[in-house]
Order: structure tokens, then C-alpha cells, then sequence
């Protein structure tokens, strides 16, 4: 069931506004680019629990993550 055009608004904002506040970490300089950099070291290569809401499966609004053409594809 495709989601409403609340939710695609929703989840359209909260994509917009995690933007603009990945690109203010970014960007920076000094003492905040050093934190930064130590955050993100601290963290497994593989570690996106910041951004697994984008992908996830069972947020609304969430686009399908595979379709009948992904059925043949063989996961490790």
C-alpha cells in the first residue's frame, strides 16, 4: 500500500533537515572538526545507526527495499 502524501511530506522534511545537519558537521572547522573526527573514528567502519531510518523497512513512507526483480539475487 503506498504511503499517503503526509507521510512522503514527513519523511521528505526529516530527509531535508538530517541534511542540513550532516552538512553543518561537515563543514567546520578547529576544535569542532577535531571532535568530529574523533566521533566518527570511534565508531565501526560499518556503524550507520545515524542513518538506518533512511533505508529502514518498517518506517512509513519507507520505500520497498527489494522488488520482484531483486528475488534472484543471492545474499551471502
Amino acid at each position: 500500500m503506498p504511503a499517503g502524501p503526509f507521510v512522503c511530506a514527513a519523511r521528505t522534511a526529516r530527509v531535508q533537515r538530517t541534511a542540513r545537519i550532516w552538512g553543518e558537521s561537515w563543514h567546520v572547522e578547529g576544535v569542532a572538526r577535531v571532535l568530529r573526527n574523533m566521533l566518527f573514528k570511534s565508531r565501526g567502519e560499518n556503524n550507520f545507526q545515524y542513518n538506518d531510518w533512511l533505508y529502514g523497512r518498517d518506517e512509513p513512507g519507507v520505500p520497498a527495499a527489494t522488488t520482484a526483480s531483486d528475488s534472484n539475487l543471492v545474499t551471502a
